[in-house]
């Protein structure tokens, strides 16, 4: 009877804090521009070119790390 004296009622569910969104969008930006720049190693300029082509797909690789292991944490979470 004290517990749900002086409580907020919500017609939600007010779920707790995480950090996992932040950080699968962090994920997703970077397999983003990793392959955008896998694609179009000019898009940032004639003059840094080749040095793009040679760290493009290295971009890549921590996207997807990074979204797989916030899905297998979020998920472990819930």
């Amino acid at each position: 009877m004290a517990d749900t004296h002086g409580a907020p009622k919500h017609p939600y569910h007010l779920v707790d804090p995480s950090p996992w969104p932040a950080i699968g969008a962090l994920g997703a930006f970077l397999l983003a521009m990793g392959a955008a720049l896998g694609m179009h190693p000019d898009m940032l300029g004639k003059g840094v070119e080749s040095m793009v082509h040679a760290v493009d797909w290295w971009i890549v690789a921590p996207g997807f790390v990074i979204i797989f292991a916030v899905m297998y944490w979020w998920w472990s979470d819930v």
